[in-house]
């Protein structure tokens, strides 16, 4: 009776699964300190900032450039005069002169060039850094995305490996009664040694999993910690995305093929390329600038003064240059091939992403399903069991394999969950939509385009808008 009774107990507390309780963090809680502390993401934001400079250097081709002029020089010089009536240099000594001056000439000026034609580089410069901006911000998009799937990922190998911890440690107690009720029967002569062997050696492989697990839930709770900043505390396994899922594989397709940030990327990156193709040929136009001085001269030993202004207009045209332009104008046009290539190379990994990650979630359903079958038949296997060996019809080690293979069909279950999570995450990724906006994240928006407007235009000054 008291080997049934310690049976009972252990079989009602390894049955139980843990309660979801009120969790102090959520998914959307960690997903938000990830987008807001991800140093991964604040250095591609910090590159795409770096990025908007480079509309004003392009820009900076069609205006105005200023110099000031300024010399000052210290001259010394001396001129021996000797000549005769006739002009000759056979004057007599006495009639040769030596004369020496000392002069301190100085000019100050201004000297403004201003462009005219630039052989259409200056417009072609200013189109790839605008197409470069639109690039970047893609790529910041995408990084995002990265960055808040691994931070989801890390959330729920937290909560899988707190949840296989959980059925470890009931595990164990389990055992811990089936070695108590071993050694009771072995008491009372119902039981033999053979009994009492299997059940402790049982509890001894339980222990070692047991603190495996343990391990693998600390290694989990540091990858959480470097994704998402914070250490985990209650996670709710909670899924909330699943309204974000196309209703059918193709729809998906379609949305990557439209809002992929890399994809979107790719595609300004032609405009970047085809931009500079129109750079280097420029190269072999002609350049066109106005040019104007204002300067004042004088000589303070003097008292000489002289002012003197000059507007004019330069004109460059290129003959031969050594070949260069030309060698650039190939290499650019080969590039802008390259360009759009690579938009075909990532349409493509899209779709392969998509179907790939489709079947994944698609299939994780009816994995679950399967591992909530499997649990109730074994829950219902192991109960038999246990009632067999009461009577003798069974051994401690049928009770121990029924309740081996319970315990991973509850393992099969949590990693499974774990499984189509991540499923979730890849899928959203793939058709674009795994960020802050598409997710509705509690977190300050970072808009790359306030950056853009605050400097695009910018004609002087040193600090960057956050007062830097």
């Amino acid at each position: 009776m008291r080997s049934s009774l310690f049976l009972a107990s252990s079989l009602a507390a390894f049955l139980a699964l843990p309660s979801a309780t009120a969790s102090a963090q959520s998914l959307m809680d960690a997903l938000a300190l990830a987008y807001s502390n991800s140093p991964d993401l604040n250095a591609q934001r910090s590159t795409g900032r770096a990025t908007d400079e480079n509309v004003g250097i392009a820009k900076s081709l069609l205006r105005p450039k200023i110099s000031g002029i300024g010399t000052y020089a210290i001259q010394d010089s001396s001129a021996t005069l000797g000549v005769d009536a006739n002009g000759t240099n056979n004057a007599h000594p006495k009639n040769i002169v030596t004369k020496t001056d000392n002069t301190h000439p100085a000019t100050v000026g201004i000297q403004l060039t201003q462009p005219i034609f630039t052989g259409f580089q200056a417009s072609a410069k200013i189109k790839a850094a605008e197409s470069a901006v639109q690039a970047q911000q893609e790529l910041i998009r995408d990084t995002e995305q990265t960055v808040l799937v691994y931070a989801a990922t890390a959330y729920m190998d937290v909560v899988m490996n707190a949840a296989i911890v959980a059925l470890d440690e009931q595990n164990l107690q389990f055992l811990s009664e089936q070695v108590r009720a071993s050694k009771d029967r072995l008491q009372v002569g119902e039981g033999t040694k053979t009994d009492l062997s299997q059940a402790e050696a049982s509890y001894q492989s339980a222990v070692a999993t047991l603190t495996q697990a343990r391990a693998t839930l600390s290694a989990a709770k540091a990858t959480f910690i470097q994704y998402v900043g914070v250490e985990p505390k209650k996670l709710s396994p909670a899924l909330p995305f699943e309204k974000l899922v196309p209703p059918a594989m193709n729809s998906a397709v379609d949305i990557s093929q439209r809002e992929h940030p890399a994809l979107r990327a790719a595609i300004y990156n032609i405009d970047v390329a085809q931009a500079n193709v129109t750079y280097a040929e420029g190269a072999l136009l002609p350049q066109v600038s106005l040019q104007g001085s204002v300067t004042h001269a004088w000589e303070p030993s003097g008292y000489l003064r002289s002012d003197q202004a000059q507007v004019g207009i330069n004109v460059s045209v290129p003959l031969y240059q050594g070949g260069g332009e030309y060698a650039a104008v190939r290499q650019a046009k080969e590039q802008l091939g390259t360009a759009r290539i690579q938009v075909d190379v990532a349409r493509e990994r899209m779709r392969q992403i998509v179907a790939a990650e489709w079947a994944y979630y698609a299939s994780s359903g009816t994995t679950i399903a399967a591992a909530h079958g499997q649990i109730a038949a074994s829950e219902l296997a192991l109960q038999g069991t246990i009632e067999q060996r009461n009577v003798g019809e069974r051994t401690t080690l049928d009770v121990l394999n029924a309740q081996s293979a319970l315990f991973t069909a509850r393992i099969s279950l949590a990693q499974a969950e774990r499984q189509r999570a991540v499923a979730l995450f890849t899928l959203l990724q793939a058709i674009g939509r795994f960020d802050a906006d598409h997710l509705r994240l509690t977190a300050t928006r970072y808009n790359p385009s306030e950056h853009y407007n605050a400097v695009k235009d910018q004609w002087f000054g040193l600090r960057t808008p956050d007062g830097r």
